[in-house]
């Protein structure tokens, strides 16, 4: 069941069901969840379409303490919340010939997340995220996030000899 749009984080209920939605007024259905993981940067990732290019895509961009897991972490974001915020990215493309568009929201948008656990591998949870664009985008469901540590480039490169 397609989530329906509000920014009254309030009224949300976080949902059963595969994430899906819409982004940018065209129906989501995630096809694949990722957490990549860069020092205290989380970004959890929801994407539709097989292309090195994704059809739509959804990024969150959640920093934790060092050390820090995501298990048992949880955000409520209201329109007008100010500290703690990630940093959310909408990507879609219109003309499938061509590179996706992007739009980032800092603020503004309602979103619940939770994670309720976590593996060295899999991070599981569920979200809602309706973002304040004219398209009324809206991303919810639950989720089964594989976890990818980014490697810096030299450390990959030394490895790699």
């Amino acid at each position: 069941m397609p989530p329906k749009w509000t920014l009254d984080v309030e009224k949300v209920k976080l949902q059963r069901g595969k994430v899906n939605g819409k982004i940018s007024g065209t129906n989501f259905l995630a096809g694949g969840a990722f957490v990549d993981v860069n020092g205290v940067t989380h970004v959890l990732s929801f994407r539709e379409g097989t292309n090195y290019f994704s059809d739509q895509e959804l990024l969150l961009y959640l920093k934790l303490k060092p050390g820090e897991s995501l298990k048992g972490q949880s955000w409520t974001i209201a329109p007008d919340t100010r500290t703690n915020v990630p940093t959310v990215v909408k990507k879609w493309r219109p003309n499938p010939r061509f590179a996706p568009q992007q739009k980032s929201f800092a603020n503004g948008y309602a979103m619940k997340l939770e994670f309720v656990n976590q593996s060295e591998d899999l991070a599981q949870g569920r979200i809602y995220v309706a973002l304040p664009d004219a398209e009324q985008t809206v991303v919810a469901g639950q989720f089964n996030a594989t976890v990818r540590q980014v490697r810096p480039v030299a450390a990959a490169a030394a490895g790699a000899g």
